[in-house]
């Protein structure tokens, strides 16, 4: 979403900030984009807290109301906050 007629630092540091929240989950993507989802279940009665499990053993726990995420590949287990715009 950016303005091109009003760039400034700050808009600059949100997107850096943004796009380095996003490392670990492309990360992640990479190492399951071609495995089969084995199992899936929500965590919340309203399901913006999802479990998925895939082939290789991964997992990943979204609470996508909060931002925050679980993701586990192999022993590499990896906690953050994605940052919504």
């Amino acid at each position: 979403s950016m303005d091109w007629f009003k760039v400034t630092d700050a808009n600059l540091a949100d997107d850096a900030k943004f796009i380095a929240s996003l490392k670990p989950i492309w990360d992640f993507n990479g190492a399951v984009g071609y495995e089969p989802i084995v199992g899936w279940e929500t965590l919340s009665s309203d399901a913006s807290a999802q479990k998925t499990v895939f082939g290789n053993g991964a997992e990943a726990e979204v609470d996508f109301a909060s931002g925050r995420y679980r993701l586990k590949t192999g022993r590499r287990k990896t906690e953050g906050v994605f940052h919504t715009r």
